[in-house]
């Protein structure tokens, strides 16, 4: 663009100086217009620069991200300058002049008010007396509406344009290795266009064959970085790797590489290569997820077809009949237990009823056995019974003093 406008402005310099066809203030406004370009057209040259260029890319920056800031200012400045026009519509051109210069018309006065009011340049006068003196040109409301005006711009729209400068300054900062050898691939382009095709072709074939289908890449450097301790940012070493992607060897410290790119390619490689990474990890999490949901969908399937291979009606037949055949089978069982308690009881009453009987026979035995081997008369017999009777009456009174034992206590030993 600079090139365009240096190449015109150098023509009609040239030809207007040459044909004498305008006064001499058309050139000299012409000249002042190239001395511009060609200056700002040398800032191009300072971009190769570490330092200097990127203060230049970022003032070329901040004023491309400005454009729109410039538009609606733009509008603002229009608008509140009509207010004040109409405000002002009734005065008399005489009344926007001053005493001693020249007159001036009130369109120029207002946009001059306006303009001076954007840096700051506030009268006083305006808000506490607006119809005396310099001010006589604005009414009370016009005050308000130059209060407003002022307040807006200096709070909102300077805020507004701040944050856009440190915006672009972040990203010229962020790009800046990026931005530089752009800018030297640049100038290098530019030069060879400049330079005569016969010598251009002559380098060609001598120092980089072109001819022959080799190209020129601008690649980028690598820097190996030394660990360091504390939390303390890497330590860059000068030396890079002899060859690419090479590993140190075994029981050396771990050494990470960092690329400083050196045009877009860089970039793109890098940008490719972090989202073929995010891509992956997030396939890997997606099949895993898969999977997950297969299983789970397999053993819900399973059984679903277990449930549809079954009669729910017939197994619940089944089992109603198994519950009624256990609440036969157990009062059957209440029954014989019932049976065999009675059996029990009827035995204890027969061995109850026993009992006497077998002791007076018992008693009788030992009698028998206590007496002399050849009894001699009658006296003796006697006394052979009465032990006898003796040993019964003491029996009965003790079954008569122990009750007999119930029936369930027997039941339970």
């Amino acid at each position: 663009m600079f090139d365009t406008a240096q190449i015109i402005l150098m023509a009609l310099f040239l030809g207007l100086h040459w044909s004498c066809a305008v006064p001499v203030v058309v050139i000299r406004c012409l000249a002042a217009a190239l001395v511009l370009v060609l200056f700002w057209r040398m800032l191009g040259y300072m971009m190769v620069m570490e330092g200097l260029g990127n203060f230049v890319r970022m003032v070329q920056e901040v004023t491309w991200d400005l454009r729109w800031f410039f538009v609606f200012l733009g509008f603002i400045f229009a608008g509140f300058t009509l207010s004040i026009l109409v405000l002002a519509v009734d005065l008399s051109p005489g009344q926007g002049s001053d005493s001693d210069g020249p007159r001036h018309p009130i369109f120029v006065l207002v946009l001059v008010r306006l303009y001076t009011m954007m840096y700051s340049n506030f009268d006083p006068d305006i808000l506490l007396d607006p119809d005396s003196g310099a001010a006589a040109a604005v009414t009370s409301l016009s005050a308000v509406v130059c209060s407003i005006f002022m307040m807006f711009v200096s709070i909102i729209l300077l805020n507004l344009l701040i944050a856009v400068i440190g915006d672009a300054y972040d990203r010229v900062s962020y790009d800046r290795e990026v931005n530089r050898m752009k800018s030297k691939a640049a100038l290098v382009v530019e030069v060879d266009l400049l330079l005569p095709r016969w010598f251009r072709k002559q380098c060609d074939e001598t120092f980089f064959h072109a001819s022959h289908g080799h190209v020129v890449m601008i690649l980028q450097e690598e820097r190996r970085l030394e660990p360091a301790e504390g939390g303390k940012a890497p330590t860059p070493v000068s030396a890079p790797p002899a060859v690419h992607g090479s590993s140190e060897p075994s029981g050396t410290a771990e050494v990470a590489w960092v690329a400083e790119s050196t045009g877009r390619l860089g970039v793109m490689k890098a940008l490719i290569g972090s989202g073929m990474a995010n891509t992956q990890a997030a396939v890997s999490g997606m099949q895993v997820a898969v999977r997950e949901q297969k299983v789970q969908l397999d053993a819900l399937k399973e059984q679903l077809d277990k449930l549809q291979g079954l009669d729910m009606g017939a197994r619940l037949d089944a089992m109603q009949t198994k519950v009624s055949e256990l609440g036969t089978t157990q009062l059957r069982a209440l029954e014989a237990v019932r049976t065999m308690q009675e059996q029990l009881s009827r035995l204890c009453e027969q061995l109850q009823a026993a009992r006497p009987a077998a002791e007076d026979r018992e008693a009788a035995a030992t009698a028998v056995r206590a007496e002399p081997s050849a009894p001699s008369n009658t006296t003796s017999g006697q006394e052979r019974v009465e032990p006898a009777a003796r040993g019964r009456s003491n029996h009965r009174r003790r079954q008569a003093n122990t009750p007999p034992p119930v029936e369930e206590e027997r039941l339970n030993s």
